[in-house]
């Protein structure tokens, strides 16, 4: 028997019409250009039993239900053409993750939140011979900037469990669309907070939404998002003079300021972030290379027309 090898691997990510129900993703459509992928095909819901006996030794657990678990990094780019979604494996990621996709022809891709109407995925991921098809996926994202390196965006989700087969890889075809990102730095990346020209390091935005799998009785099984209780975040930002920007009377007035942020100079590999209300928290020092930073805790929140606490575009 040949060896199963770790690097020999491939995932597939496709938007589901009906829940739950197989779309089929191909290696020619579906290929996603992903990054740390961790998927943990069983995860079982073991009840502990504690029974009163007159020795030591654990009792067998009873299996409730199982579900499957998916993460993955995908590279924060644009779409290749401005006014064009994303390529469809990487939009899936935003979907089954409480958003929606909007696109304006000719001028950009809109990636907003959504309350309900919740769309899902099925993923295909193969581990070099071993074909592990994982309906029925929704999660939660959440974006990680940091200067010099490329950004993120980092997806970690649940979905249904299904046997695996032997089955062999997939011919991948990842379109032209999928660009090279960039690294975040001066020349490729701006960003405000407050209106203020910050000097950026790190910036994490996290939407937290609640998503959990149920299996009860009555019902199919089913993955459901259910809350996204506070997007949150932090930033790390240089620390200038108090007369250039006094981020402790920002933080002690509790008054939300907008932050903005382009990352990408070339139409078609732009991708802006907007939060119209954002709330910097508690400045705490720290030291960089020698040089003073401030890092501050984010709360987004939304406006009185909701799902907006950020609103995410590709140009």
């Amino acid at each position: 028997m040949p060896d199963r090898l770790d690097e020999r691997a491939a995932f597939l990510l496709k938007i589901e019409s009906v829940y739950s129900t197989d779309p089929v993703p191909t290696g020619a459509a579906d290929a996603i250009y992903c990054y740390n992928l961790k998927v943990s095909p069983m995860e079982n819901m073991d009840d502990k039993r504690s029974p009163i006996r007159p020795f030591f030794g654990a009792d067998s657990a009873v299996i409730g239900g199982t579900r499957s678990k998916v993460e993955f990094d995908l590279p924060i780019a644009g779409s290749g053409t401005a006014g064009t979604a994303l390529p469809a494996a990487y939009a899936a990621a935003y979907r089954a993750a409480g958003h929606s996709q909007t696109n304006n022809p000719g001028v950009d891709t809109i990636y907003g939140l959504v309350s309900s109407a919740f769309e899902s995925a099925t993923g295909y991921y193969y581990d070099d011979g071993v074909l592990h098809k994982i309906p029925g996926i929704r999660g939660s994202v959440s974006r990680e900037f940091k200067h010099e390196a490329v950004p993120f965006l980092k997806f970690s989700g649940l979905g249904l469990y299904v046997a695996p087969t032997d089955t062999a890889l997939p011919t991948l075809t990842f379109p032209a669309t999928w660009v090279k990102p960039l690294a975040q730095n001066k020349v490729n990346t701006t960003f405000t907070l407050g209106a203020f020209a910050a000097v950026l390091d790190q910036l994490t935005i996290d939407d937290a939404s609640n998503y959990v799998w149920k299996d009860y009785v009555n019902t199919t099984d089913d993955v459901r998002i259910t809350d996204r209780p506070l997007v949150k975040g932090k930033v790390s930002v240089q620390a200038g003079s108090i007369a250039s920007k006094d981020w402790f009377t920002v933080a002690k007035t509790g008054t939300p300021i907008a932050l903005a942020l382009v990352h990408g100079t070339t139409a078609g590999n732009k991708y802006k972030l907007d939060a119209a209300n954002v709330l910097p928290k508690n400045p705490t020092r720290e030291v960089k290379d020698g040089i003073v930073f401030y890092s501050m805790d984010l709360e987004f929140y939304p406006s009185s027309a909701g799902n907006d606490e950020i609103v995410e575009r590709v140009l």
